[in-house]
């Protein structure tokens, strides 16, 4: 039998046949991976992992500043038309706003 960190690796096929063998699990096919993993997970008495959420020592606050500063910059790039510079600023805002995303 798969050990826990390989059913989740698993293609559904597999899963599907492991499904099988269990004998009170009925509507194997018409589940998705997900359902047949936890399934699975439930019938051989396997605790369902939560996923944790990244933590992050950033505080918001200063985040944000960056991110109004460099728009402020965007702009004054955009008028000078300094097209490389625009690049690195966009990618550099992109990230900054995933961080307060994720630290949120």
């Amino acid at each position: 039998m798969a050990e826990k960190k390989d059913i989740t690796k698993l293609p559904v096929t597999k899963l599907r046949e492991i499904a099988l063998n269990i004998p009170d699990l009925e509507g194997v096919h018409g589940m998705t991976k997900q359902q047949l993993i936890e399934a699975i997970k439930a019938a051989q008495g396997i605790e369902q992992e939560k996923p944790q959420k990244a933590k992050l020592d950033i505080d918001i606050s200063t985040v944000k500043k960056q991110i109004r500063m460099l728009k402020a910059e965007r702009d004054q790039v955009i008028n000078n038309r300094e097209r490389t510079r625009l690049k690195e600023i966009r990618k550099t805002l992109k990230r900054l706003k995933r961080i307060t995303r994720i630290a949120s």
